[in-house]
């Protein structure tokens, strides 16, 4: 049984008291809104309080050693239910903790943890492969999808439905940026190709040329004079875009850059080094390298900067992500689900304040964490297929993600 469901339980009856498990059917309405990775460990928490384990331990509490207690309850669970006595000393352990019949020193749960809600909203199908890009506009109020199937949608965020499409203009599809007044998208292709696509504005394309492969990042500079694109060619360009002319070249990775990112300040950039395993660190104006960060055992696909440019996060298919202060080479800290593989991680994004990370991977979940304290939050298990692509809205309410089914989904954050 999963830790996060308990300390989801704990928290939802610290917050609410007697009301989140005074109705069992609300209680697991709002578990499952909480926590919708965790079926399993919800039906038996609400299947113990439905067998009236919460009236026992309240009641009986010292009468007896907290002990004796739990090992009468357990007994009891166990028996009415029908469960393995792992799951029925879980359960009511969880619901000894939430009540406070055992003391909170006895509480894995970090006090300082997050209490995150984050519920499905929507989910947009428009696309028939892949969505490998996503961005939202700086307003939070629109959300750009970039899919292998060529396809470009641009999308209201308030009723999920679609107001302007990109396609037969471009090939296949690899990344998307939004520009800072939001009149301009880039999206990166498999064709080498950057499309500058302003779908206000009749749909207007232009084309940026001169790399010689996938362009596998795009991001426009806090003014948005300029673009900053990767590719696995190896290089980084810089794009002059009132003559769209190509200013600044680099050659940045020998295996390819397979992600980038530009600090919210424009003053740093962060490249991922596909298979040469690193992560590095450039002067976003002069190109200059300043620093390698290395700790990765495989690919680095992803990296994000924090809010404050003391934080960069990256994730790599050697199934870790790494958080780094990428103006000092130090160790990176390590985000590890305990007793668990990761899978591959394709994406990581941060929300606005660098509190929340999450991570989206090959075996389907998405992973919230508390990046401050390095703490797994909880697992959504909505998609169906590999996480490739994730975003964060700029007002932090917002996260979307895009699987290899050609699925985005929508989640609320509070």
């Amino acid at each position: 049984m999963d830790d996060v469901a308990r300390q989801t339980l704990i928290q939802l009856v610290a917050q609410q008291g007697r009301s989140a498990y005074e109705n069992p059917r609300r209680c697991n309405a709002l578990l499952r809104d909480l926590a919708p990775g965790y079926k399993r460990e919800i039906f038996v928490l609400v299947s113990a309080l439905e067998q009236g384990v919460a009236n026992d331990l309240l009641s009986l509490q010292g009468q007896v050693p907290a002990g004796v207690l739990l090992a009468q309850v357990t007994t009891k669970l166990q028996a009415a239910l029908a469960l393995t006595e792992e799951a029925a000393r879980w359960a009511v352990e969880s619901w000894a903790l939430a009540l406070g019949v055992l003391p909170s020193g006895a509480n894995a749960m970090d006090a300082s943890a997050l209490a995150v809600s984050i519920k499905l909203v929507s989910t947009l199908a428009e696309h028939r492969a892949e969505v490998v890009g996503l961005a939202f506009s700086p307003d939070s109020q629109r959300l750009v999808s970039a899919g292998m199937d060529g396809v470009a949608v641009l999308w209201s965020v308030a009723d999920g439905k679609a107001q302007h499409r990109c396609e037969g203009d471009t090939g296949v599809l690899s990344c998307v940026a939004f520009s800072p007044d939001a009149t301009l998208i880039a999206l990166g292709g498999a064709d080498a190709d950057i499309v500058l696509w302003q779908p206000e504005n009749g749909g207007r394309l232009r084309r940026l040329r001169g790399h010689s492969s996938d362009v596998t990042g795009v991001t426009f500079t806090p003014d948005g004079k300029t673009l900053i694109s990767s590719s696995r060619d190896g290089t980084l360009r810089w794009w002059n875009l009132e003559t769209r002319n190509e200013r600044l070249r680099v050659q940045a990775h020998p295996d390819g850059v397979h992600g980038l990112a530009l600090s919210p300040n424009g003053q740093r950039l962060a490249s991922a080094g596909g298979w040469d395993r690193s992560v590095k660190i450039w002067d976003a104006s002069s190109g200059q390298e300043l620093h390698k960060l290395t700790g990765h055992t495989s690919q680095v696909t992803s990296v994000v900067f924090g809010p404050d440019n003391t934080l960069l996060a990256s994730g790599s298919w050697d199934e870790t992500v790494l958080l780094w202060d990428p103006q000092r080479r130090q160790q990176p800290r390590t985000l590890v689900e305990k007793g668990s593989l990761m899978a591959l991680v394709f994406t990581v994004t941060l929300s606005p304040d660098a509190r929340v990370l999450v991570s989206g991977s090959w075996d389907t979940l998405l992973r919230v964490w508390d990046a401050a304290q390095g703490q797994l939050l909880r697992k959504l298990g909505q998609h169906n297929a590999m996480v490739l692509s994730t975003a964060c809205s700029a007002d932090g309410t917002l996260l979307a993600s895009g699987d290899a089914e050609g699925k985005v989904l929508l989640w609320r954050m509070r």
